[in-house]
């Protein structure tokens, strides 16, 4: 393809890629040489315009995305970096409409038009900023042995250990220990998943742990500062 700029090297995201302009995006960044990563909610569609790079020659990762659902942007954010290494293009090109009457159109179909359109164009901006603004890899999740030479190859700096397997969902409170070794010093390595209360933190063993993930139950139960409070008496211990 016939290319006024050059953006080899540089990765690209585009949302809304299986089809239509996001499919000629999509296409025309990789043209450019850029590595892109095609999102959509239609594994099939993005999964075919990834096929057509490839076979032109460039690279490209399709990702399923609902833009409706917060935990999938940041899982297209994290998946980028993972794979590709970094962030440089984003293209909020996803969008969505119900043609109907303004006594006809639903408040649930408002409300997903709304989300689509304008919320999701914010959230993912914001994650993707702040990927770039911070100057390095964002947090790299690993569940098991394999995952750490692949998060290292993404050249991430924040390793995130989860106990969770994800083909059981089961949590193993021993695999931030077990993992923690094979991770160079010079990453940061957080514990995440199955911590529920301050004592499950008091109870992480490995010295490379220095950072701890915690949801909103923990949290709810917990003061922050008293669960800052078990991190300085475990840093101490360290």
């Amino acid at each position: 393809m016939d290319t006024k700029f050059d953006l080899s090297g540089k990765v690209a995201i585009v949302t809304g890629g299986g089809r239509g302009i996001g499919r000629a995006i999509a296409l025309g960044l990789a043209g450019a040489g850029a590595k892109v990563v095609v999102g959509s909610r239609t594994q099939k569609e993005i999964e075919e315009v990834a096929a057509e790079i490839s076979r032109l020659g460039g690279k490209a990762l399709p990702v399923a995305v609902d833009l409706t659902v917060n935990e999938q942007l940041e899982n297209l954010v994290n998946t980028t970096v993972r794979e590709l290494g970094r962030i440089d293009i984003l293209v909020n090109n996803a969008a969505r409409s119900f043609l109907r009457s303004l006594m006809d159109l639903r408040e649930d179909g408002w409300d997903k038009v709304f989300t689509t359109n304008v919320k999701a164009v914010w959230l993912l901006s914001r994650l993707v900023a702040l990927t770039v603004s911070l100057g390095m890899t964002p947090v790299v999740e690993i569940h098991k042995a394999p995952d750490v030479k692949r998060a290292l190859r993404a050249g991430g700096d924040v390793i995130l250990i989860n106990n969770r397997d994800l083909n059981t969902l089961k949590l193993n409170s021993q695999t931030v220990d077990r993992l923690a070794k094979n991770v160079p010093r010079d990453n940061l390595v957080i514990a995440g998943s199955g911590y529920a209360t301050p004592e499950d933190i008091a109870d992480i063993e490995s010295d490379r742990v220095r950072s701890v993930l915690v949801g909103k139950a923990l949290l709810a139960d917990s003061q922050p500062e008293q669960l800052l409070r078990h991190m300085v008496q475990r840093a101490e211990r360290l």
